[in-house]
């Protein structure tokens, strides 16, 4: 019975190495990637969600679980503004952006949107 409840112990103790070793990992302040290729960041060790952050001087947008917004246009609640994503994940910021329909958007020097579409 005394073996049993040793080689249990060992199981949780080894559980609770990773987990804590998995956690680390992710808290790890910088860029993260998970297995399908989405990107996370983390500044003084929380994971940035639902906002517009400035890294290295470069506009990113995450979303409510903290990835990373590519390609697409999205609305920040906190900002009321709309912001468009290029393909790397960096913002339009003072460029114009010309969607498929042939309409013309103009994006301020922090990215948001400021003349055509939802402004």
């Amino acid at each position: 019975v005394e073996e049993i409840e040793a080689e249990s112990s060992e199981s949780e103790n080894t559980a609770d190495e990773y987990t804590l070793t998995e956690n680390q990992e992710v808290l790890t302040d910088g860029w993260h990637q998970d297995s399908n290729g989405k990107y996370t960041y983390v500044k003084d060790g929380q994971l940035l969600k639902n906002c517009v952050e400035q890294i290295d001087g470069v506009y990113y947008g995450f979303d409510g679980s903290g990835y990373l917004y590519v390609n697409r246009e999205f609305y920040s609640d906190s900002e009321r503004a709309y912001y468009r994503a290029k393909e790397d994940g960096s913002l339009y910021v003072l460029q114009w952006y010309q969607d498929a329909a042939g309409n013309w958007f103009y994006y301020d020097e922090t990215g948001i949107l400021k003349t055509g579409g939802n402004a």
